[in-house]
């Protein structure tokens, strides 16, 4: 980074006043962040190391034993109270609270900045070249923090919708107590997974407890609203996101394809009666969208897609590869991945076995590959009506110091790949035209990775994992990373996840891969109704919004009344303005910010609200009720 201290500019456009910690030990080669000491090498190395002097003369040095946040010893009290004199060639020192010397940091910056005529800024991501392995270790903990994340919003919208349709108790407290536990274990050694195996013992507990428990309330919930609705007897249909959802939902019968379900809402629909549309042959799958070709080891050698007449995999390749690579990272074995590992690779093509299977909506071939003491499990379906390929995986995993990645080499020209982030996206290069490319060799991402031309691309949807990379027109997706450091066990057992290539015309805004990806990771909850009595619709949403730009994230009880939250984002780096419609009578909306306290109110005309919207802007909204 040419700064340590600048206007750091994020993806709205917004920008916030920003000072690294500049610490250095020894000969000023070793970086000490967190958990520096007070004496004569750290105050000089800070000093040294600090970039932009000509804007400010002070730098922070945070001081304390140990990693944990320990504080001073007498030792390093005392070279702070010598230090503080002054010694020939060294700073002198001073212990003071950080928002003091920030307001002084400000201050000095925002002078001299004027002075020079120069303001030092950054533009987007500040990527850390550095703990990439932290994007996969203990993939187990990534999934449980993945699932109980959706889960409460989920529970927090369901219990929303009860409240108001009839007047149950939104269960507050319950619902703290969840989020505390998810909070809890997102501390920053558990959730990167580099801890030790004690810790991993106690998180299962917590997240096996969680989401039975929230699971269980959420059941509750939502079968007393659908017990509540009058009809003729059907599917009850609970659908958690904030747009509506045509997707295969779990039945008495097996799968079954629902069309329409409202946007954080409800309806009791008669399921579509099977089509037959996928075909299952020797070596091949096919639908109404996609062929799918194997080779002798069922390794997909073409994904043709019939809607444009277009090859989607690049000649010669292979899709969905399993790609092996030796993982001995320089330092920090959990945390790390380094470059070098590219070097040995090994591809996990021999087959035990390749058998079809029918779930009545759905159809595909499930493979199995044995590699060591290792076992994968795939299974690629095709759908009658959802245009994309599901990758079940199963994976018995027994091995060390190896990274497994999914690879999916496209046949499309892009220099740059997208990438979900929270509440946005980004755009990274495929290329390593630069060191600065060139390190961005594994990149982070949350629900989707899109790939795209102009006019086509593939995204690639996931319901837990994060690592991602890009090399040329091949996009990855990191499975597992196995390290036995600081926990032997890491990683070796069962994991059950599920992935998805979608390939589509137009961007992924176009396509509506964001709204996809988040049905893929919030799916359709489906309860059997008879017929009966009851005082509620048929059909119902809560709350929607028309902008296929706008996400709703967020409904939930205010913290501290009983109004509704509703929160919001702008996903295409587009303005907005974002009309909300209410299921329910409002007396007053809100502006509010991220903590609920009111900025202005919105007019509300019948039972909609606009908000005007910025890119990529984050909205609040409280409904009076």
């Amino acid at each position: 980074m040419p700064y340590d201290s600048f206007l750091w500019q994020g993806i709205d456009g917004s920008e916030v006043f920003t000072f690294f910690i500049t610490a250095r030990t020894g000969d000023f080669g070793r970086h000490t962040t967190y958990n520096g000491k007070i004496d004569p090498n750290h105050v000089l190395g800070a000093w040294k190391r600090y970039q932009q002097k000509e804007y400010n003369n002070e730098v922070v040095l945070l001081f304390g034993y140990g990693d944990g946040g320990g504080g001073p010893t007498r030792e390093m009290l005392e070279c702070g109270r010598r230090l503080e004199k002054g010694l020939p060639g060294y700073p002198k020192t001073k212990i003071d609270f950080s928002g003091a010397f920030l307001d002084r940091a400000i201050d000095n910056f925002n002078k001299n900045t004027e002075k020079l005529g120069h303001t030092p800024r950054w533009v987007g991501e500040l990527y850390l070249e550095f703990h990439r392995g932290t994007y996969t270790s203990i993939a187990k903990n990534k999934k449980n923090n993945r699932k109980s994340e959706q889960l409460m919003q989920s529970l927090e919208a369901a219990s929303s919708m009860a409240s108001l349709l009839a007047g149950n108790a939104y269960p507050q407290d319950e619902i703290n107590g969840y989020w505390h536990t998810v909070l809890l274990n997102q501390f920053h050694d558990i959730l990167p997974g580099s801890s030790i195996l004690a810790v991993y013992g106690q998180t299962d507990k917590d997240y096996q407890a969680l989401l039975e428990n929230a699971g269980k309330t959420l059941g509750t919930t939502l079968a007393g609203i659908a017990g509540n609705v009058g009809t003729d007897g059907g599917l009850f249909v609970w659908n958690p996101n904030g747009f509506p959802v045509c997707d295969v939902v779990e039945t008495e019968n097996g799968k079954a394809f629902v069309r329409d379900i409202p946007a954080l809402g409800y309806a009791v629909v008669k399921p579509e009666s099977v089509k037959n549309r996928v075909t299952v042959s020797d070596k091949c799958l096919e639908n109404d969208f996609f062929r799918i070709r194997f080779d002798d080891r069922y390794q997909i050698v073409s994904l043709y897609d019939k809607r444009v007449g277009r090859e989607v995999v690049k000649d010669g390749e292979v899709f969905n590869e399993l790609r092996l690579f030796e993982d001995f990272p320089k330092q920090f074995d959990a945390w790390e991945i380094t470059n070098y590992y590219k070097d040995k690779m090994w591809k996990i093509d021999t087959l035990s076995s390749a058998v079809p299977v029918d779930e009545g909506a759905r159809k595909g071939y499930r493979i199995t590959r044995e590699y060591l003491r290792s076992r994968i499990e795939q299974t690629i379906w095709l759908y009658d009506d959802a245009e994309r390929i599901d990758v079940d995986n199963v994976i018995d995993w027994h091995e060390e110091h190896v990274l497994l990645k999914a690879a999916f080499p496209i046949d499309v020209h892009a220099n740059e790949a997208t990438y979900e982030i929270q509440f946005g996206n980004v755009k990274r290069p495929t290329h390593e035209n630069t060191s600065w490319d060139a390190a961005k060799f594994e990149v982070c991402a949350h629900k989707w990775a899109d790939m795209s031309e102009d006019d086509y691309g593939v995204a690639l949807l996931n319901d837990c994992k994060y690592g991602h990379s890009t090399e040329g027109n091949t996009l990855s997706l990191t499975l597992l990373k196995c390290a036995t450091y600081p926990n032997p066990m890491a990683d070796k057992e069962v994991h059950t996840f599920r992935y998805a290539i979608v390939p589509h015309t137009g961007s992924f805004k176009t396509a509506g891969i964001p709204h996809m990806a988040q049905a893929f990771n919030q799916p359709l909850i489906a309860l059997p109704v008879g017929g009966q009595q009851g005082e509620l619709p048929e059909r119902y949403s809560m709350i929607s919004c028309d902008a296929p730009n706008i996400q709703l994230e967020t409904v939930k009880k205010a913290e501290d009344s009983n109004a509704l939250i509703v929160r919001f984002f702008e996903n295409f780096d587009r303005r907005t303005d974002a009309t909300l419609r209410l299921g329910f009578e409002a007396k007053k909306a809100f502006l509010c910010d991220m903590l609920e306290n009111e900025l202005s109110e919105l007019p509300l005309v019948g039972r909609t609200v606009t908000v005007p919207t910025g890119n990529f802007e984050i909205q609040t909204v409280k409904f009076v009720l």
